[in-house]
C-alpha cells in the first residue's frame, strides 16, 4: 500500500472540509466516515473491505490511542510495479502488522492505496 499525505501551508492551498460528501451525481455516494466514533464503522468504507492492509491502517490511525485521524481514502489498480525502496524500506518491511492482519503481499502485486479517508 502506498500512502500519500499533504500539509496545508497557506490560506490558498486546497483543503478538505470535514465532514464531506461526494456530489449528488456520484454513483458511489462516497462520504466522510468518522472511524473515531467506533471501529465498526469501517464496514461503511467500501475501499477497505477487500484490502485487509488498508482496513488495518485506517483502524490504527483512527484508534483512541492515535494522535492522527483520516478523512479520505482510495484504492486503484496499477500495471506499474511499486518500488519497495521508494519509502526507504526493505521489501520485507513493507507491510502493516496488527491483530487483524499479520501477512504481507509482495510489493509488485500489492494494491496501491491512497490517502486514507
Amino acid at each position: 500500500m502506498e500512502a500519500d499525505w499533504s500539509v496545508e501551508l497557506t490560506a490558498d492551498d486546497p483543503v478538505i472540509v470535514v465532514p464531506w460528501s461526494a456530489a449528488s451525481d456520484d454513483p458511489r455516494k462516497c462520504k466522510f466516515v468518522d472511524l473515531r466514533l467506533g471501529a465498526h464503522l469501517i464496514d461503511e468504507i467500501e475501499e477497505a473491505r477487500p484490502v485487509p492492509e488498508l482496513r488495518a491502517a485506517l483502524l490504527l490511525l483512527n484508534s483512541a490511542a492515535s494522535p492522527l485521524w483520516t478523512v479520505k481514502c482510495d484504492t486503484w489498480e496499477s500495471d506499474t510495479p511499486m518500488d519497495p525502496y521508494e519509502m526507504d524500506a526493505a521489501p520485507e518491511r513493507t507491510s502493516i502488522c496488527s491483530p487483524e492482519t499479520t501477512h504481507s503481499r509482495p510489493a509488485s502485486t500489492a494494491r496501491n492505496g491512497g490517502s486514507a479517508r
